[in-house]
C-alpha cells in the first residue's frame, strides 16, 4: 500500500498529492517525488526503521511539501481498526494530518 503510493508519487504526473502509510522509500532515494506527500510510520515495525528521517531529507533537499511523522511504539497497520496492532490514537491522528494536509494542497 503505502510503497506503492510512494512510487506512484515518483511516476504518475497526474497526481496532486500521497498519502503514505508504513512505505518503504523507492530506490534510488533520489526520488522525483515533486508533489506533497504526507506519510504516517508506526515506530515499532523492522520493515520501516530509518524510512522516516532519509524520506525528510530527501523531500527537504528536494524542496517538496511534506508531512512526516513517525508514532512511537505503533506497529505496522495500526490504522486498520480490524487487527490487532491497531493504534485508535495513532490512527485518528494520522487521519487528521492527511484530510488536513490534503485540504492544504488539494
Amino acid at each position: 500500500g503505502g510503497t506503492v503510493a510512494l512510487a506512484l508519487a515518483c511516476l504518475d504526473d497526474d497526481l496532486r498529492a500521497a498519502s503514505v502509510f508504513y512505505g518503504q522509500n523507492p530506490r534510488p532515494l533520489g526520488t522525483r517525488t515533486r508533489l506533497p506527500v504526507v506519510g504516517s510510520y508506526p515506530g515499532a515495525d523492522r520493515l520501516t526503521r530509518g524510512v522516516v528521517g532519509s524520506l525528510r531529507h530527501a523531500l527537504t533537499v528536494a524542496d517538496v511539501p511534506h508531512d512526516l511523522k513517525l508514532y512511537e511504539g505503533a506497529r505496522h497497520s495500526f490504522f486498520n481498526d480490524r487487527g490487532s496492532a491497531h493504534d485508535p490514537v495513532a490512527a485518528e491522528d494520522s487521519s487528521r494530518r492527511t484530510l488536513e494536509f490534503f485540504s492544504m494542497h488539494l
